[in-house]
């Protein structure tokens, strides 16, 4: 009588890795592609809100539309903390000019602009 033994043979092994492999080779682009338009959508969601913040302290500090504006005039009264791009390492936040303008992505102002 033989005496059997129980585990895996390479064979074996080499299927699951094959299949793992290509699971990976399928998610992996995906993800990419889905988590940059994530992080473009939430750099417009946080532009719409500035501008929006803005319309707001033209409205209540009775500023016109060409004053200049700069992000603490906002950060301690209308937003809790000073948002940046999640595309943004560096943490620089948004760039305002004037009450007029559109704040600017510092990461990507090509693409993450307002619509």
């Amino acid at each position: 009588m033989s005496a059997r033994r129980s585990g895996f043979t390479i064979v074996e092994i080499m299927i699951v890795v094959a299949i793992i492999g290509l699971v990976m080779a399928v998610v992996l682009p995906n993800y990419v592609v889905n988590k940059a338009k994530a992080n473009r959508t939430v750099c417009i969601s946080n532009l719409r809100m500035i501008r929006d913040y803005l319309n707001l302290l033209v409205i209540q500090e009775v500023k016109t539309q060409g004053a200049a504006v700069t992000m603490g005039e906002l950060v301690p009264t209308y937003l809790k903390k000073t948002p940046w791009c999640p595309d943004d390492n560096s943490h620089r936040g948004y760039t305002l000019t004037t009450m007029s303008a559109d704040p600017v992505c510092p990461a990507d102002p090509a693409h993450h602009t307002l619509p």
